[in-house]
């Protein structure tokens, strides 16, 4: 699973990677938790956009925004079927920056943190989901997901899942929801050359979200 993010980038880069005219004000985040707004690149009027979004897909059909907390990841393999996001993945898919993303090593006497950011490129670009909602004030909410799969050797020692992630040359066939899918969700795109490396347990608080956060740690030997 991914439940935490950062990202940490330029404006500049950002439109740059991700082929945006325009950014919104854009504050580093070192530590991105569910329910936070985050920024997000859709097509809108055949042309990307970027804007932000709630963290935590609210289904159309939801009753209340609370769904959403339990709805920050979509397995890749039932994506296009679940419920809740079945209608999102064959209409309104997304990409999701991120600098890097955090994960949880279990330990003899806690879980350890680790940071993974890529080497060869200056930012992830997840594959995500999208949905609008209104809420009982009539005021529509925008919310995604971000998509998961079987983790790559790499991560695998930390956790069994990790982001799908979305090479720049298919960025196009991802957004594109009559695009197909399948080579870049099931044919082994990995991570490419990603440095893993133990952080402080300081990011397990989402309160927590200062630059200090990505600094690597020594660990004691066991």
């Amino acid at each position: 699973m991914c439940g935490r993010y950062y990202l940490d980038t330029l404006p500049e880069t950002l439109s740059e990677e991700f082929s945006v005219q325009e950014t919104p004000d854009l504050t580093a985040s070192y530590n991105i938790a569910p329910t936070q707004l985050a920024p997000i690149v859709a097509v809108k009027e055949g042309a990307r956009r970027m804007g932000h979004a709630r963290w935590g897909l609210i289904p159309f059909w939801a009753k209340d925004e609370k769904i959403g907390s339990r709805m920050i990841n979509a397995r890749s393999e039932t994506a296009a079927s679940k419920p809740a996001f079945r209608q999102a993945f064959h209409r309104r898919r997304c990409l999701v920056p991120a600098s890097g993303f955090f994960e949880w090593k279990k330990m003899p006497d806690k879980r350890q943190p680790y940071a993974i950011a890529p080497l060869d490129r200056p930012l992830f670009a997840f594959a995500g989901l999208w949905e609008r909602w209104k809420n009982p004030a009539d005021e529509t909410v925008i919310s995604f997901t971000i998509l998961t799969r079987q983790a790559s050797s790499r991560i695998a020692n930390l956790h069994d899942r990790m982001p799908v992630m979305v090479p720049r040359e298919l960025m196009d066939q991802w957004l594109d929801p009559e695009g197909p899918a399948d080579e870049i969700l099931f044919t082994g795109q990995d991570t490419g050359d990603v440095k893993v490396y133990p952080v402080s347990t300081a990011v397990n608080s989402p309160r927590n979200n200062r630059p200090e956060l990505l600094e690597p740690i020594e660990l004691e030997d066991p």
